[in-house]
């Protein structure tokens, strides 16, 4: 009887497996199949993609596809960008199979025209995508890191955690971003920032108006323009060394196709940052007195009470950046490539 119950409990532990692993061959094939329409789907949009041949991993919790050698662009993205690879993995967990995740485990190459190249990595950097809404990516990085060359020197941009959200709709896209212990590359002038070299946070939902040109020509731009391109930003937020920052803005491009924008921030800190800003030698004495006496306009106490929190309304126009009606700087002329 008790060899009976054991062959019987055997029998069916080979049955569970057997079942368990016809399973996950099915999702590896439905993956596999996918994956091979969802390239070619892209290429058919004008998309450039191509990787090497896929191998199967993941066995036995998840359904996974290895994708070495992986180049995108330059034909379909945006600017004539390129991205490149090493290895991408594509998958489903068994347990979680209406989410596919995309995990980018090596750097990852960014080249543009005419840009240093670019090259990412992070501890774990990965894409979510919900099967019930393929349009929708939700990106997560840890201690994330960028790395260039720039006239010669060494630049690097680090992040401990970042979160980007992308949810197209018809041709604008609702994009979601958030960032913590942003470490920023060197500055031009090769000296330290003056309010430190680290934001502590950063985060913002906007809205994408128009589909962005693939290539960054004079034309493309002006069309995208023309069809009301712009980036609207409901909310943004920061904190730098003493300034903390809220608000919200929009930008687009003006009928000379150069930078137009307004901003309405909420400032803490403002005093502070001035402070902070003649300690580095960025200020003398007399800027930083008559710009304090403009913030001691622009300040007020919020009902209730709490921290003076000062109110500044920028403007970005006619390549002249402008607070509250007083020019404060003009920026160069942008010209844009009248070919790719």
């Amino acid at each position: 009887m008790k060899r009976a119950l054991r062959l019987l409990g055997l029998g069916l532990a080979v049955c569970l497996v057997a079942a368990h692993t016809l399973g996950w061959l099915w999702a590896e094939r439905t993956l596999r199949r996918g994956v091979a329409e969802w390239i070619a789907a892209q290429r058919a949009q004008g998309v450039a993609i191509s990787a090497g041949p896929a191998t199967s991993a993941g066995w036995p919790l998840a359904a996974r596809l290895e994708l070495p050698d992986v180049v995108v662009g330059p034909g379909g993205l945006p600017a004539g960008a390129v991205l490149r690879t090493a290895r991408v993995g594509v998958g489903a967990s068994l347990l979680e199979p209406g989410l596919l995740r995309v995990a980018l485990p090596g750097p990852v190459r960014l080249t543009l025209p005419h840009a240093p190249e670019v090259a990412a990595g992070a501890a774990d950097w990965h894409i979510d995508v919900p099967l019930a809404q393929a349009d929708r990516a939700a990106m997560d990085a840890t201690a994330w890191r960028a790395d260039w060359t720039d006239a010669g020197h060494a630049q690097t941009l680090t992040a401990a955690l970042a979160h980007l959200l992308l949810v197209p709709d018809a041709l604008d896209t609702q994009i979601t971003f958030s960032a913590q212990a942003i470490d920023l590359p060197n500055p031009p002038s090769g000296k330290a920032w003056p309010l430190g070299n680290r934001l502590a946070s950063l985060s913002g939902d906007a809205t994408l108006r128009g589909a962005l040109p693939d290539i960054a020509t004079a034309a493309a731009v002006s069309g995208w323009r023309a069809l009301g391109g712009r980036l609207d930003i409901s909310r943004m937020a920061f904190g730098y060394g003493p300034l903390g920052v809220s608000g919200n803005g929009s930008a687009t491009l003006d009928a000379a196709l150069q930078p137009a924008a307004t901003a309405e921030l909420d400032v803490l800190g403002a005093a502070a940052t001035v402070d902070a800003l003649v300690a580095a030698h960025v200020l003398n004495a007399n800027a930083a007195t008559a710009a304090k006496g403009l913030l001691s306009l622009l300040t007020k106490v919020p009902e209730g009470g709490g921290a003076p929190q000062t109110n500044l309304p920028l403007r970005l126009q006619n390549r002249t950046v402008s607070l509250a009606g007083f020019p404060l700087a003009r920026l160069p002329v942008l010209t844009w490539p009248q070919t790719p």
